[in-house]
């Protein structure tokens, strides 16, 4: 983001064009859901970014936010749907 607002002496260009890049990165297989929610996710994490100018709380939640989506959540989901009816 730095090298992008000094590139092209603006802020704003530099965190819509982090964000859409974040965007991009998370199209999977044509599910612009997904594409969205992760454009509406990179957004939060860019204002974190501007506010604290510290790269590793975004680090941080983004692999809590991984865990969850793909460890926790799903292994929840399987022990429910094991249960006797």
């Amino acid at each position: 983001l730095n090298r992008i607002a000094e590139l092209s002496g603006s802020t704003s260009v530099a965190a819509v064009t982090t964000i859409v890049i974040f965007a991009a990165a998370h199209y999977p297989n044509g599910r612009w859901g997904q594409t969205i929610l992760a454009a509406l996710l990179g957004s939060g994490f860019t204002a974190v970014y501007l506010y604290t100018d510290n790269l590793v709380l975004n680090i941080i939640a983004h692999v809590t936010m991984d865990i969850m989506g793909f460890v926790l959540f799903p292994a929840l989901a399987g022990k429910q749907s094991k249960t006797p009816e």
